[in-house]
């Protein structure tokens, strides 16, 4: 029967109304103090897919500018659109 009670936010009253409405309109995200806090997620709320993407893109910003200086100074000719000349 506690369970079919609707809960509304209790707001501070010193809050700026901006605040409270932003509080008031993001209630799903609230919980009673009486009940334990929620476990938080495993790995920091990322997916493992999440991991991977990540890492696929880091591995890409690092590899990225290596590649492209290595093609403008002439490492590996005909990729570059320009070439330098020393």
């Amino acid at each position: 029967m506690a369970q079919d009670i609707a809960l509304r936010p209790v707001v501070d009253p010193a809050l700026e109304d901006a605040e409270r409405a932003l509080l008031e309109k993001s209630a799903d995200g609230l919980f009673p103090a009486t009940l334990p806090l929620p476990e938080e997620p495993g790995l920091g709320g990322r997916t493992k897919a999440d991991i991977w993407t990540a890492l696929g893109a880091s591995a890409v910003c690092a590899l990225l500018p290596v590649t492209i200086l290595w093609a403008l100074i002439g490492v590996w000719p005909g990729l570059g659109a320009v070439r330098w000349v020393v």
